[in-house]
């Protein structure tokens, strides 16, 4: 087995950690692709650069090429994003109000202004809002 290094963002480390705890290994091992998420200089791109919003974290695979590893970086990014969306959701539909729903989710997985911007979150939370309501009118039949 080897050890690869991929970049993710402080908020989705702090994530995996609340969620998974700080000892558990991720297996990429059965992972099965089946399109291709950019290209490649994108993928070399994307697991070479060190920006200071982003660490790095460790997964274990018999073998696991750029395509892999840039896949797993941007589905632990979606997974990150596609929970906080859950959340603020539930919370709306609950009567609270969408900026602290933002604040309580927040606290929850300690993230701080610097992990992630209120407003950035915000702006994504709008964003999803905006695709539900067009989903909303696309006809079935």
């Amino acid at each position: 087995m080897k050890a690869y290094d991929i970049p993710v963002s402080r908020s989705v480390l702090k994530m995996l950690r609340k969620d998974y705890g700080y000892r558990h290994h991720m297996r990429i091992d059965q992972l099965l692709l089946g399109r291709k998420l950019g290209n490649v200089r994108d993928w070399d791109r994307h697991l070479k650069k060190k920006e200071a919003t982003h660490v790095t974290i460790t997964v274990v695979c018999r073998y696991a090429g750029p395509r892999k590893l840039y896949a797993v970086s941007k589905l632990l990014e979606n997974h990150f994003n596609l929970k906080m969306m859950l959340y603020v959701e539930a919370a709306v539909e609950f009567g609270s109000d969408a900026a602290e729903a933002i604040r309580s989710f927040m606290e929850k997985y300690d993230l701080s202004e610097e992990d992630l911007k209120m407003e950035t979150a915000y702006k994504r939370w709008q964003r999803h809002q905006k695709r539900e309501i067009e989903k909303e009118l696309i006809p079935l039949w």
